[in-house]
């Protein structure tokens, strides 16, 4: 019940911060949103990690393209507050995959994305 709970909280979420918002409607507060997601999720749910290779910050987002320890190397989105930077060890654990996904403010799309609302960074570069 719990593991649909979460999914189902990421599909409203996804489609929220997606959508655009009709005109006269009050703006909707997604840092809000993703904070109380995050609220129940402990550290120890983030058993994977790996190293960023790029990370490209935007309004709104980081990208990080991230080589796990094991697998291809992937792209994800986590929210600008993150504060990481290239050779940095990532935490983290899977989450929503939007497939070529087109980010306007790159004017790139990429070939997937994976969307978290959490990283933990365990190492820094120096």
């Amino acid at each position: 019940m719990k593991y649909f709970s979460v999914v189902f909280m990421i599909s409203i979420f996804s489609t929220a911060i997606f959508a655009e918002t009709p005109a006269g409607h009050p703006s909707v507060d997604h840092k809000a949103m993703m904070n109380q997601i995050v609220e129940g999720e402990p550290d120890s749910d983030l058993n994977l990690q790996g190293k960023a290779i790029s990370v490209l910050p935007v309004s709104g987002y980081v990208y990080i393209e991230v080589s796990p320890e094991s697998g291809d190397k992937f792209w994800m989105a986590v929210p600008e507050d993150i504060v990481v930077k290239e050779g940095d060890t990532v935490r983290y654990k899977e989450g929503p995959v939007m497939t070529d996904f087109k980010s306007k403010s790159l004017d790139r799309t990429f070939p997937s994305v994976m969307f978290l609302s959490k990283v933990i960074i365990t190492s820094n570069t120096q």
